[in-house]
């Protein structure tokens, strides 16, 4: 069977996580092995104050992205600061992955 590369892009908050959390419960459904990583908002009060990183295999969670603040050093984007050694975790995460159905890499690009 032929790879088939999907890329899902819009702007920020149009729901292109929740898309892929949809598409992962149906093709768990259907039975098909899941692997990658999957963004989840973290939100206080209404307000989205961080992102974590899944990892679709383990369910192991950490935290990948803050709100930025002035103090903020290290791995920035104009709204989050981003952990290092989540970005590391992650990239051993899909390099260690084993063979599966459907691969998800969610967050690329500019926050």
């Amino acid at each position: 069977m032929a790879t088939k590369l999907t890329l899902i892009t819009g702007p920020s908050g149009s729901g292109k996580s929740a898309w892929c959390a949809q598409h992962i419960e149906e093709a768990r459904a259907d039975r098909l092995d899941v692997g990658g990583v999957l963004s989840r908002p973290v939100f206080t009060q209404g307000q989205k104050v961080g992102i974590d990183l899944l990892d679709l295999q383990t369910g192991e969670s950490r935290r990948l992205a803050n709100l930025r603040s002035p103090e903020s050093k290290g791995l920035l984007t104009k709204r989050w600061h981003f952990d290092p050694q989540t970005l590391a975790w992650a990239n051993l995460v899909l390099r260690d992955l084993p063979p599966c159905d459907i691969v998800i890499i969610d967050e690329l690009g500019p926050l």
